[in-house]
């Protein structure tokens, strides 16, 4: 080894060997720390996990407090679970012992509970809201159930044969549910019997449509034999559909059949109605 490698050698330093005793003191001083700021021996964060946990009980008692009374009996025996486990290990915790295998699961538990109380005032913000729209409905349907029931009797009291299609009532299905299930079928009726309305009205109207488009199609064919002068050939025949269209209710059949006899002959004229 040369001067200058002896010289390195020289200034490298000696590694001091630690005494098994003073291990020992400095693992008692660190342990003796700990215990004084309650941190668990694992867990230097223990402080920290112990205050979240008591926020996020917070947070579920605040939850369960917006559940409806008559409801909210599991959710409150489940928060005061939550509480008392809380303060149990908090407890251990500060008398010094190892809580390591009894938080986990109490955090566990509590992620559980905050996140279905979460899905559940979300179920209810919507079931509040598919009931303010369902309540809104029944006013619809009601009113249109009125309308309905006013166009029905007004064919049926204007021609024959006329449509014999129920006109269901709205409020026949009751309150509107608060409960989510119920709320749910209970809309499913308010969609059959909007369809139902929507065909009782299709039918009733059709058919007054049907009566105002053959007077329209009688008078103009009389007028256009009238111009044309041969009217009198089918005096019989327009007098006929006159007394027909003067009779309530008004026969349809008949007075299709008349119509057409008319619109026939002016066909054969070469008279264009």
């Amino acid at each position: 080894m040369g001067l200058a490698g002896a010289a390195r050698h020289a200034r490298r330093p000696v590694p001091r060997r630690v005494p098994a005793g003073g291990c020992r003191l400095s693992d008692s001083l660190a342990s003796s720390l700990r215990s004084r700021l309650r941190l668990d021996g694992a867990d230097p964060d223990l402080a920290g996990r112990l205050r979240s946990l008591r926020q996020q009980i917070e947070r579920i008692a605040d939850q369960v407090a917006l559940i409806p009374g008559s409801r909210r009996s599991s959710a409150a025996s489940a928060h005061a679970e939550l509480d008392r486990r809380l303060t149990d290990v908090t407890d251990r915790a500060a008398r010094g012992a190892d809580v390591g295998g009894l938080l986990a699961p109490l955090e566990s538990r509590a992620a559980t509970i905050e996140r279905d109380l979460i899905v559940a005032a979300s179920a209810r913000a919507h079931a509040k809201a598919d009931h303010a729209q369902a309540t809104r409905e029944v006013a619809e349907l009601t009113a249109r159930g009125q309308a309905v029931r006013s166009l029905a009797h007004r064919a049926v009291a204007s021609v024959t044969p006329s449509p014999r299609l129920g006109v269901p009532d709205v409020t026949a299905l009751g309150d509107v549910p608060t409960e989510p299930a119920e709320l749910s079928a209970y809309r499913e009726r308010l969609g059959r019997v909007e369809r139902a309305l929507s065909m009782a009205h299709a039918e009733y109207a059709a058919a007054l449509d049907r009566l105002e488009d053959l007077t329209e199609r009688a008078h103009r064919v009389r007028a256009a034999l009238a111009v044309a002068g041969s009217e009198d050939a089918m005096s019989t025949v327009a007098d006929q559909t006159a007394a027909v269209l003067e009779d309530r209710p008004t026969d349809l059949t008949r007075l299709e059949a008349l119509v057409q006899a008319q619109e026939s002959y002016a066909k054969t004229m070469g008279v264009r109605p």
